[in-house]
């Protein structure tokens, strides 16, 4: 009893204190709001600034966490299980070593795009270029040596990083070669095996490189001060005792920047790589036909068959880049072994061309014709001048199909996105957890996945709006980027959505994977049934390997649905749809193959949400801004989706995060987001408010109000609209409009009211 009653008064006290602070939060607030007075050079995001912590309605209030934190259950622990005496051995040690390559390649994918990629995009942003001041730009020399001297040993890591890479696919190559070998015997049945996991991995490694890249080739700052850099060490070293250093010393670091400048500032990263792997694996064991590279044209051949579905409902943006990237590496590979060419135009081409172009981070267009003529794979180029030029027309009209349907295309999205928000908020309020069916279920789970395809859409077409005017150099009318804007809003919306059902959708979430395992376990079952009931000789062999790879497949499935467990299945998957010739079950792999991909969704929802509808793209289109603070101020309806304009903002913002120089661009951008605030928005609603109170205090004047030059003529605005908006969160900071507009009248309101 003594220590409950201890316990009580502690809480009661802790209660006290809060609502202690709480007032005197809101005494200050008052003090403030009476007294205050107008600084002679406020910002309008300086003036509310944070003294406290503010939640954050953009973290979850609940976050899944699908496998412990503390085990570590490798590839093995998943693989090394009992197979049945029917089964092959051997079959499970070959899919260990390629759930191995394949999670490594897509570890290294992540780690290009995610690491490596924004920092090498951001650099010299501070200085010049996208989010700069004029004061900013105007840097010293020695300041830009400096900035690089900083940036060496990220250009290090990513130097050893192209090098992990270029090891990788080596070793992924010899391990295809020596279990898809001409000779005879092989540890598994290879007549009709298909990998598609591993060659996609492949490709995906493969595409990031070019990625980097292409993002090497646009650094013209990096560039630029690499060449000041590499001068000043040469004069420091023809004089070196004058600046107390060593001239070995001096000589060994021009050669290692001499490594850094063919590696990574050249901006050959990709041949390069293609330069290691033929020499690593030595090119005359690959210059016959062999069946490496039979399975290797047939993935690119089908992935090439499905491209143009998957790259315009924006499932895969690098999925063009993927396939460009394994047929030049088949074809380096393979020089002499088929008809290149051939196969190019036959198989990928008729494809390929119908992506105009792919919009990579940055602002950054590919475009497949040019990158692909720049290799000279075979004895001529693919594309002679006229082929460009009907590819360039073929874009063009892509582009103006593009511009014709968007209007009508918005609109409906501006539909079918309300009619989806009230679906779901129907579905997750109508019954509780403890009340919900199988049916309840699945239409949970359609709903969710319905709403990451929305944000696929709309995501990629916004990129290929913005990215083809700037590549065909056509000018984005007022029209065009108000309908740009509204597909972002769309976006932030969608995210806003699952965020306001979170607690809903995470513990829904759990009993949809759940029901998915469920059916694709009794799938596995019936097709282990099948095999046992089938007595064909002739398909012993594939039949032991059917038995393996199912019951690698069953056993991953039995467990949390972590990211090992999910490659495993793809892996294994892939595996036994190759021999599904020896199955009894129809639409199986289909079946099994839609389970997974919603365990996929579902399980990685809430990131993949938040990579879908981050707009942070906004901040290399600084001049969105402006205009679109403009339309804010002046029509009523678009000032309700001022919050959402912040979110954007600080999407932006927190890419900056990832800037070598982070301090001086952020300060740059929120600067540049002050000044576009300052002059679309409260200037000009402190100006028309001051006038319509001298209006107002001047009423007596009213009879001149039919004169051309009265100021009465248009009447008292209402700015309800603007003032009536809740408190918004800008880089961290607090921003009122009624703040900013009040808080200089306080002073002066004397002048209004005699």
């Amino acid at each position: 009893m003594v220590a409950y009653e201890t316990l009580t008064e502690k809480y009661l006290k802790r209660f006290g204190g809060f609502l202690q602070t709480y007032f005197d939060q809101l005494y200050g607030t008052g003090n403030q709001g009476k007294h205050g007075r107008p600084s002679p050079e406020f910002s309008p995001i300086n003036t509310y600034p944070l003294n406290n912590y503010i939640w954050n309605f953009m973290k979850h209030p609940i976050e899944l966490s699908w496998a412990p934190e503390s085990s570590s259950v490798g590839f093995e622990d998943l693989l090394s299980i009992n197979i049945p005496p029917e089964g092959n051995m051997d079959a499970q040690k070959v899919l260990l070593v390629l759930v191995n390559l394949s999670s490594q390649m897509t570890n290294q994918k992540n780690r290009a795009l995610d690491t490596y990629a924004d920092k090498l995009l951001l650099y010299g942003d501070s200085f010049d270029g996208i989010g700069s001041t004029p004061e900013a730009s105007s840097t010293s020399e020695g300041e830009g040596h400096i900035v690089l001297a900083k940036f060496l040993t990220i250009l290090c890591e990513f130097q050893c990083f192209l090098q992990e890479c270029s090891i990788l696919a080596t070793h992924c190559v010899q391990q295809l070669a020596a279990l898809f070998k001409n000779a005879e015997p092989h540890v598994v049945s290879i007549n009709n095996l298909s990998i598609p996991a591993v060659f996609a991995s492949l490709g995906d490694m493969l595409a990031s490189v070019i990625v980097l890249e292409e993002i090497v080739r646009c650094q013209t700052i990096l560039k630029k001060h690499w060449k000041k850099y590499k001068q000043m060490i040469k004069s420091v070293r023809a004089d070196s005792s004058l600046f107390g250093t060593e001239a070995e010393t001096l000589v060994e670091l021009e050669d290692q920047l001499r490594s850094l400048e063919n590696d990574v500032i050249s901006g050959q990263l990709f041949r390069n790589l293609l330069d290691k792997v033929v020499k690593e694996v030595g090119k005359p064991s690959f210059t016959k036909k062999s069946c490496l590279m039979e399975k290797m044209l047939n993935h690119i051949a089908h992935a090439t068959s499905m491209v143009e579905v998957s790259f315009n409902e924006g499932e895969d943006y690098l999925q063009p880049v993927n396939i460009a990237a394994l047929f030049i590496f088949s074809a380096t590979l393979f020089p002499k072994a088929a008809d290149q060419k051939k196969f190019f135009f036959k198989s990928v081409w008729p494809y390929l061309k119908k992506i105009p172009s792919v919009a990579f981070p940055g602002a950054i267009n590919w475009i497949p014709e040019m990158y692909l003529n720049s290799y000279n794979l075979i004895s001529q180029k693919f594309f002679d001048a006229r082929a460009l030029q009907a590819c360039e027309l073929a874009r063009q009209q892509y582009l103006n199909q593009l511009m014709n349907t968007i209007d009508k295309d918005v609109s409906n999205y501006h539909f079918l996105v309300a009619k989806w928000s009230t679906e779901i908020q129907d579905e997750f309020y109508s019954k509780d957890m403890c009340q919900i069916g199988l049916k309840d279920v699945s239409r949970r789970c359609e709903l969710l996945i319905r709403g990451v395809k929305f944000a696929q859409q709309l995501r990629h077409k916004f990129y290929m709006t913005i990215n083809l005017h700037e590549t065909l150099g056509r000018p984005i009318t007022k029209h065009l980027l108000a309908t740009l804007c509204q597909i972002l809003e769309l976006l932030k919306f969608i995210q806003l959505t699952f965020y306001r059902f979170n607690v809903q959708v995470s513990t829904s979430a759990v009993y949809i994977v759940q029901n998915v395992i469920y059916k694709a376990i009794g799938v596995v079952k019936e097709i282990e049934k099948s095999l046992k009931s089938s007595d064909g000789r002739k398909n012993d062999e594939l039949k032991s390997d059917s038995v393996t790879v199912l019951k690698i497949l069953e056993n991953a499935l039995k467990g949390e649905p972590s990211t090992e467990r999910r490659l495993v299945c793809k892996m294994a998957l892939d595996w036994a749809v190759a021999y599904s010739k020896v199955w009894k079950v129809e639409q199986a792999p289909i079946m099994l193959a839609h389970a997974l991909e919603k365990i996929s969704i579902i399980t990685d929802l809430m990131p993949q949400i938040s990579r879908l509808c981050n707009c942070s793209c906004l901040y290399w289109y600084p001049v969105i801004f402006p205009a679109y603070f403009q339309s804010i101020y002046e029509t009523e309806i678009e000032a309700t989706k001022l919050p959402l304009v912040c979110l954007m903002i600080n999407d932006c913002y927190r890419l900056l995060d990832s800037s070598p120089h982070k301090e001086a661009v952020q300060s740059s951008f929120v600067n540049d987001i002050e000044r576009y605030l300052k002059n679309q928005m409260t200037d000009k609603l402190c100006r028309d408010v001051e006038t319509d109170v001298r209006l107002l205090s001047h009423s007596h004047l009213q009879a001149q109000a039919g004169e051309v030059f009265s100021p009465f003529r248009n009447g008292i605005k209402d700015f309800h609209y603007l003032l009536s908006q809740p408190f918004l969160s800008i880089a961290g900071k607090k921003l009122s409009l009624k703040h900013l507009v009040s808080k200089p009248f306080l002073a002066s309101i004397y002048l209004y009211i005699i």
